[in-house]
């Protein structure tokens, strides 16, 4: 199974645990004054091509090694605050049987659950409901 449709489940499982979740796209690109070709031009341009004018990097999603799902499980917490609830972050790290966290990835995780949210790697519906739910909360 491709890691999209493995997300995919983990996406359908863990809102239906009661997750809120998102995909965080990790990337870089540029942005500026961007303009549209609509015809062939003396650099080689193609229609439909743009330019970036004044173009400069810039970074998408959370930080490198974020993990591919965020949100939040909110939990009912101890008997001093009974019956309130809070929005505990959530961070999935989706993966293929095969494949690979790199250690920006591992140490997100860890930081994560050093500060109390759930995170963790998974490679199917089961592993992320684990994960959402340690103490079946």
């Amino acid at each position: 199974m491709s890691e999209k449709n493995i997300q995919t489940d983990i996406m359908l499982a863990a809102s239906q645990s009661g997750a809120t979740v998102f995909r965080n796209n990790v990337a870089n690109g540029l942005v500026g004054q961007m303009t549209r070709v609509d015809k062939d031009g003396p650099v080689m341009l193609r229609k439909g091509d743009w330019i970036v004018r004044n173009g400069r990097r810039t970074q998408f999603g959370l930080c490198v090694g974020s993990p591919d799902l965020i949100g939040w499980k909110s939990v009912v917490i101890t008997s001093d605050m009974v019956g309130k609830r809070i929005a505990c972050f959530m961070g999935l790290e989706v993966k293929t049987s095969t494949g690979r966290a790199t250690e920006d990835q591992k140490n997100f995780i860890e930081q994560v659950r050093k500060a109390g949210g759930l995170a963790g790697i998974v490679r199917s519906a089961d592993d992320a409901i684990g994960v959402l739910n340690p103490l079946n909360l």
